[in-house]
Formats: C-alpha cells, structure tokens, sequence
C-alpha cells in the first residue's frame, strides 16, 4: 500500500481510512488509524479536545467500512453532526458526506424514524438533493408510510433535472 498520501491533511486520512477498510484492507487502515491518534496525542490538551470529535469519526468510518454499523453508530451517538468534524479540515461537501452515511447508519440499524426526522430538517434547508430524498424513501418505506411514494416522485424529478 502505498502510503505517500498518509498524514498529509486529517480529512483526506478520515477518507483513505474509510477506503481502506471499505476494501478489506483492515491493517492498514488500523495502522493509519494509530497514527492518527498518535498525531492528535501530541497536540496540546486543547487542541486534542477540539479533534475528538474527528476522531470518532475516523473510528466510526472504519467501522462503518467494515459493515459494523451499529459500532459505527454508537461511537457517532443519536445526534451527530458532521459540522461538529470541521477541525479535521473537511470542506462542506465532505461533511455533507459524513452526513449522509450517518443517514445511512439509521438506516440499517433500523433507526427509520431517527433516520426520517434528519432527512426531514436537512431536505428543508436543501431540497434539491435526489439522494437525500432517496434515502427518505427508504426511511419511509421502512415505516410502511404513504410518503415513500412522495419522496420517490421527488427523487426521479430532481434525476431527471440533473442527469437527463
């Protein structure tokens, strides 16, 4: 594994460890992991507050890599917000990202509900995101609720828009 990128930015660690275990390649995310901790463990005790939470991101995208999303979960808590990250130095759009895997989390741990009232509040302030209604199709759906019909008609309207 070529490891000329590590320990380069932290965001761009938070992604290459969330690849590596996503592809199977669990030591070296491990090992990209400890290195981590051990970058933010020489950072003033402030400094090692404010990058916690980038932390347990980077453990959670491991995890969630590895298909344990529960442990995934659990290490993110009920009330994520990726915003909460921006110390690691991710741009908005990777944030929206870690958002939208915390979504898919919900998802399959079968916190549906949880899932729906995110997705809700993140559509109001951005509506024009086909993925964000397909995911709360899927939400829906897992409930048994009419609206997943709504949500899909969204979706194929905002893909129509976008990929035609």
């Amino acid at each position: 594994m070529d490891q000329a990128y590590w320990n380069m930015e932290l965001h761009l660690d938070v992604l290459i460890l969330w690849a590596l275990a996503k592809t199977g390649k669990t030591s070296e995310a491990e090992d990209l992991l400890k290195g981590l901790k051990s970058r933010i463990s020489k950072m003033s005790e402030k400094k090692q507050q404010l990058m916690q939470r980038g932390i347990l991101l980077a453990e959670a995208l491991y995890e969630y890599g590895r298909g344990n999303n529960k442990q995934a979960l659990e290490l993110l808590g009920s009330e994520f917000d990726a915003k909460d990250c921006k110390t690691i130095g991710a741009s908005d759009e990777q944030l929206d990202v870690f958002n939208e895997v915390w979504y898919i989390m919900l998802l399959n741990t079968g916190q549906a509900d949880k899932a729906i009232e995110a997705l809700e509040k993140r559509i109001r302030k951005r509506d024009g995101i086909p993925f964000m209604w397909r995911l709360l199709e899927r939400g829906y759906a897992m409930m048994g609720m009419q609206e997943s019909k709504v949500a899909a008609n969204r979706a194929r309207e905002l893909e129509s828009a976008y990929f035609v």
